[in-house]
């Protein structure tokens, strides 16, 4: 039953109006009376009801004149009319039902009755809603499939074309090679189709992610401490940046505090953006990660000292396959599907995900995650 659910009911009896709207509030329901059809039509203009109690013999406008207007507006066209009258001749019945009329229940009525029949109509409309929210996210999850299949194409013709072009040369060069030739050159050519097949398993597994991720894989979140969080998201960190002489300085938070959160998904986030803060910052750079504690969020942020990225890549840095252009850019690997796979993950936290940057002097991203 919903008892929540906001009833609407006209009656110019004010008897009938006192008794439906007792027992109507005693279930739970909240409840608004009009005692004419004017009133009534300027009720649902104001505040559509979830249902409509609806007398027949209201003044100067009776209840299937009510009802034929309802109908006829797009705004109030689905919500269920049920008739109380004290008419039940054949023809009254069957016009209540011809202009709109859900149900029908005779006067004097029986409050298990009412009550039944308004508990069933309003679970048709849940049942309706679940429906039409079910058919929005398929709707969705069809459209990010449709778009993650264009992309695939696209990647197909230029990601992959030129990996799988490395691997059908070296391969080529080894066709026919002498002993003494594969002595010489057969371990770079081995590690040239190795590195060649490491970059399209790469690919193809962020893309399933992705595409995964952008088709109902849900999040399962819970109240995780963010000192312990951080922690593990930044184990090993530093064997990369040491790699490069990299200084990586962790700030701790200076207070507990929970965030709501998918432990698992949310260090994929933090991983993404130190390794790309690392990836894309200079031997012998800085990378930052602190955090800032508000009333209701937390801000997991990440700075670099590295490239930056003009402003003009900015709004796209995001987009699936998308890769800032650059000669310095141009020499790091990467399948563009990084970030895309972090906004992902921090919209189904409800989250926001934020960069600042300057060419030359780096950038910073920031998360930012209801608190528990």
């Amino acid at each position: 039953m919903i008892t929540s659910a906001n009833i609407l009911l006209v009656d110019d009896t004010p008897s009938n109006l006192d008794v439906l709207t007792a027992m109507l509030k005693e279930q739970g329901y909240r409840v608004r009376p009009a005692i004419n059809g004017e009133l009534a039509l300027e009720a649902v203009k104001a505040a559509p009801p979830d249902l409509i109690l609806l007398d027949i013999n209201l003044p100067r406008m009776n209840g299937y004149e009510v009802c034929t207007r309802l109908k006829a507006d797009d705004a109030a066209k689905d919500i269920p009319v049920i008739f109380i009258s004290a008419l039940n001749d054949i023809d009254a019945i069957v016009k209540a039902f011809e202009v709109g009329g859900v149900d029908y229940i005779t006067k004097p009525f029986k409050l298990r009755e009412v009550l039944a029949r308004v508990a069933t109509h309003l679970m048709l409309v849940q049942q309706r809603h679940q429906i039409e929210d079910r058919y929005v996210r398929d709707m969705k999850h069809f459209e990010a499939l449709s778009k993650m299949k264009e992309q695939f194409v696209q990647s197909a013709t230029h990601d992959l074309k030129n990996p799988l072009s490395i691997i059908m040369g070296y391969a080529a060069l080894l066709d026919g090679m002498t002993l003494q030739e594969f002595e010489q050159f057969g371990k770079e050519y081995v590690e040239g189709i190795t590195s060649g097949a490491k970059r399209i398993q790469s690919l193809i597994a962020d893309m399933l992610d992705l595409a995964q991720l952008q088709t109902g894989a849900n999040v399962s979140l819970r109240p995780t401490d963010l000192a312990s969080f951080m922690k593990d998201a930044l184990r090993g960190a530093d064997i990369n940046a040491n790699q490069k002489s990299i200084a990586l300085v962790y700030t701790p938070p200076q207070e507990s505090v929970d965030m709501l959160i998918d432990p698992k998904q949310m260090l994929r986030v933090i991983d993404n953006l130190v390794t790309n803060a690392i990836k894309y910052t200079p031997d012998g750079g800085r990378v930052d990660i602190f955090t800032d504690i508000y009333d209701d969020s937390v801000g997991i942020r990440v700075r670099d000292t590295g490239f930056g990225i003009p402003q003009k890549d900015i709004p796209h840095i995001f987009d699936a396959f998308y890769r800032v252009r650059g000669e310095q850019n141009s020499k790091i690997s990467g399948t563009g599907l990084g970030l895309a796979i972090v906004r992902t993950i921090v919209d189904q936290h409800s989250g926001v995900i934020e960069v600042e940057s300057e060419l030359g002097h780096g950038s910073m991203f920031s998360v930012f995650i209801r608190r528990a």
